[in-house]
Formats: structure tokens, C-alpha cells, sequence
């Protein structure tokens, strides 16, 4: 069963979206855009030398005139503003790539450009942006990348590089005396614990980061750490507990009409449930998040919603849903690099395939998902071998 963190705020200013609805926006946005950058395409021929005036032209020609094919995929319809980012960091020109970073983009998320290529899960490309400028500007530009970049590693499953890379965040929010990110740094670095099966080391730093947003007054951090509470104690096996978190999550999720946290703390409390077999419960929730998810275009939330409903339908019997909700989350977490929730799916698939009496082709998941889980360092081992001797003892 998989379940998916509450996600923490970037601390980039809030900015008024632009007005259009598409990605790449006709002429009156694309001269917004380029009043925002500063940039004059009559200006062009003032730049010297003539290398680093191909550069700027070449951004400005992505910004202008750039169009997306019809079949435009969410990355397409980006693309402009990333090839200009590329073309500003060869004339280091990091004031400008640092406004690319943070630009506004739809009204339905109004979340900037880096976050938003998180929310559909182009870590790849949010981890070129943060490398690009980390160390290229001030302190709060650093702590942006820092826990960019570490929240990427972590969804490429690289553990301890997101922990090298939230240590620093927080070394200098400690510096900084900026308590803020001190709470974002403490939840991360204990997200990343859970995700290696070290449950209470993890609670040490939610406790520590719900401590700071308490003091804040920060609703939803504290909803978030509160959320991340639930998530450590469900690993320890306290299901009642950790109900009782999510839904204190969930209220305020609901307060503050966050739609992204209404529903991770849904899907959290899906997970829950699921664990105590309250299976209608858990389909409930876990089919709102996945509603959620299908609206926001939030691909590795829609994967685990997915995975969840697959396992539930499994239990109860009902072999073809699960069998479509489990292979179209396995394909998800393929797309967009999620290694554990891959992992995660293989072994899903393989007790799919158990229960159909499709031994051999259980085996054969399962094997994948143990050589995957072994790589990652990540709980799942445990289940996998198992699992696998189960299947083998059966086989034999």
C-alpha cells in the first residue's frame, strides 16, 4: 500500500497567475512575460560580443515564438520557457533565469514553473532549473533549489541525497534564523527517514518541525507535520493513531482550501483504513484523491491513488478493477521515474497474479520489485522476500 507525504510550501513569493489558460500564451501574455524578464527585442543588436547576442536572441525566440504541437504534451506546452532558461544560462544571466524559476503559470494551480513540472512529474527537469541556480543568488533563492532539488531526489528515490540536500536547506535556515524553513527542513529530512523505514527517527523531526508551526502559527504546516505524524505512526503499525492525524490533517487541508493537501490527507486516510479493512472506507477516499489528482494533473498522486484502490480491489475479490487500477498506476510511476512507487506496483502485481494463480508471471514481478526495493535501501525488501517465498515454496 502506498501512501504520499503532505507537501510542503516553497518559500517563493506568491505571484498573480497569468490570465490564460494555456501554457504558452498568445501575444498580449508573451509581452507580459517579456516586460516581467526585461527584455527588448530592439535592444538585441546592443549586446556584445555576438556569442553571448545569439544567446539572448535565441531565448527570445522561445519566448515569441514558440508554439506547441496539437498533441502537446504538459512538457511541450513548457518548453519555450525551459529552452529560454537554457539559453540564459549560457551567458549566466541568473536574475532572469531566477524569474523563469518562479514565473506564475495557470489559474487552476497559480503555482510556479518549478512546481509545477513537480506536479507532473518532470523531476528531471525541476532538478536541471535547481542545479543551474543553486549558488547563483542570494540565501532564499538557495533554500528554493535546495528543497527542490532534495524533494526531487526523493521522488527518484534517492534518499540520501534528498537528506544531504535538506540538511543543507536547514543549515541555512538555522543561519538565517528563518523558522519557517526550519519547520519545511525538519519535515523533509523526517519524510525521508519514513521512506527508509526509520519510523522514529522521522518522528523526532515531524515533532520538532510541528513544534516550529505551532509557534508560527502556521496552519498548514502544522496540518502538514500533523499528516507526516500519521504517516510514521501507520509504520508503526498505529492505525487509530494515525486516523486520528490524517484527519486532523484534513480538516485543515479543508480550511485553508488547500486542494492539493484535501487530497494527500484523503489518500493518507485511505491507507489507513485500508489497513484495518475497512475497504469501503478506504475505496471512498482513495477515489477522491484520485479525482483530485485526475483535475490537478498531479501524476504521482493519481499513480497512488490508483495503487491504493488496485489493492483494495484485491481484497475484496474483484480481480478485473484491480488488475486495470494496478497496471495503469505501474505505468504512471514508469513515465515519471517514481522508482519506489514502481517497486511498489511490481509487488502489487505479482500478489495480483498470485491470487489469478499465475505463479510464474508472479514470480516474475516480484523479482523485479525485490531487485528494485534492494537498490533503494527501502522497507519493501521485507515484503518482497516474503512474498517470493511464498511463491516459490508454492511452485516447487
Amino acid at each position: 500500500m502506498e501512501n504520499f507525504p503532505a507537501d510542503s510550501a516553497i518559500n517563493a513569493p506568491v505571484e498573480t497567475p497569468m490570465d490564460d489558460k494555456s501554457m504558452v500564451s498568445p501575444s498580449v501574455s508573451r509581452q507580459r512575460l517579456l516586460k516581467r524578464l526585461q527584455l527588448n527585442p530592439a535592444t538585441l543588436r546592443r549586446i556584445s560580443p555576438r556569442s553571448r547576442r545569439s544567446q539572448y536572441r535565441a531565448a527570445l525566440n522561445w519566448l515569441i515564438h514558440y508554439e506547441p504541437p496539437l498533441d502537446a504534451s504538459n512538457l511541450d506546452h513548457v518548453r519555450g520557457y525551459l529552452e529560454a532558461f537554457r539559453h540564459l544560462t549560457e551567458v549566466e544571466d541568473w536574475q532572469r533565469c531566477q524569474e523563469l524559476l518562479l514565473l506564475p503559470l495557470d489559474r487552476l494551480t497559480a503555482e510556479p514553473l518549478h512546481k509545477q513540472l513537480e506536479i507532473w512529474g518532470y523531476y528531471r527537469e525541476q532538478m536541471e532549473m535547481y542545479e543551474s541556480l543553486l549558488g547563483k543568488g542570494d540565501d532564499p533563492l538557495n533554500l528554493v533549489c535546495l528543497e527542490g532539488l532534495g524533494k526531487a531526489y526523493s521522488c527518484l528515490g534517492n534518499y540520501r541525497e534528498a537528506i544531504a540536500c535538506h540538511e543543507q536547506h536547514l543549515s541555512i535556515a538555522d543561519r538565517l534564523g528563518d523558522r519557517q524553513n526550519q519547520a519545511i527542513a525538519l519535515g523533509n529530512i523526517g519524510l525521508e527517514y519514513y521512506y527508509l523505514g526509520e519510523y522514529e527517527q522521522a518522528i523526532s523531526y515531524f515533532q520538532n518541525g510541528l513544534k516550529l508551526a505551532q509557534i508560527l502559527g502556521d496552519r498548514s504546516g502544522i496540518g502538514q507535520a500533523l499528516g507526516n505524524l500519521g504517516l510514521a505512526l501507520h509504520g508503526l503499525g498505529d492505525y487509530q493513531a494515525a486516523i486520528a492525524y490524517h484527519q486532523q490533517d484534513l480538516a485543515i487541508a479543508q480550511e485553508l482550501g488547500d486542494r492539493r493537501g484535501i487530497g494527500q490527507a484523503l489518500g493518507n486516510l485511505g491507507f489507513a483504513y485500508y489497513a484495518l479493512g475497512d475497504y469501503s472506507q478506504a475505496l471512498g477516499c482513495e477515489e477522491k484523491y484520485l479525482d483530485i489528482s485526475r483535475k490537478m494533473e498531479f501524476r504521482e498522486g493519481e499513480a497512488i491513488a490508483l495503487s491504493n484502490m488496485g489493492e483494495t480491489y484485491l481484497c475484496l475479490g474483484r480481480y478485473p478493477e484491480a488488475t486495470e487500477s494496478l497496471q495503469r498506476a505501474l505505468e504512471i510511476t514508469r513515465e515519471i521515474g517514481d522508482r519506489h512507487g514502481e517497486a511498489e506496483g511490481l509487488k502489487n502485481l505479482a500478489e495480483l497474479h498470485q491470487h489469478l494463480d499465475h505463479r510464474e508471471r508472479a514470480i516474475g514481478y516480484c523479482q523485479q520489485a525485490l531487485s528494485i526495493a534492494k537498490s533503494l535501501g527501502i522497507p519493501l525488501v521485507h515484503d518482497c522476500e516474503e512474498l517470493l517465498a511464498s511463491l516459490t515454496g508454492e511452485s516447487t
